[in-house]
């Protein structure tokens, strides 16, 4: 995780870089922005595959054909992308009706 500046900043956040130039070493996939989520938001990086279709690489979220403006700027400054929240808050209460099934004793 990386420190957030206090400022807009393009470029790559340094606990991603090795890991974005790994991605676009591949034929199929091209990264087009990513944010390490500086300990408030998961770590995204949005790729495009060679079909052209975009999605989150961690969560394999679609984000559809758009091109841009995959991620929104909360309060504090902290860019995330609505659909990866999404997909952690269904995750999250798929994991908790599970865990309420087959450890009916660990939920309290």
């Amino acid at each position: 995780m990386c420190e957030k500046l206090p400022y807009y900043n393009p470029r790559i956040d340094k606990c991603l870089r090795d890991k974005i130039k790994e991605i676009n070493r591949s034929k199929y996939f091209i990264t087009q922005s990513s944010c390490c989520g500086h300990g408030k938001y998961p770590t995204t990086i949005v790729v495009k595959s060679g079909f052209g279709n975009f999605f989150e690489w961690y969560s394999l979220t679609p984000l559809g054909k758009r091109k841009r403006y995959f991620y929104k700027k909360d309060e504090e400054g902290y860019y995330y992308i609505p659909e990866v929240i999404e997909f952690f808050k269904i995750l999250g209460s798929f994991l908790i009706l599970i865990s309420s099934k087959f450890l009916p004793g660990m939920m309290a």
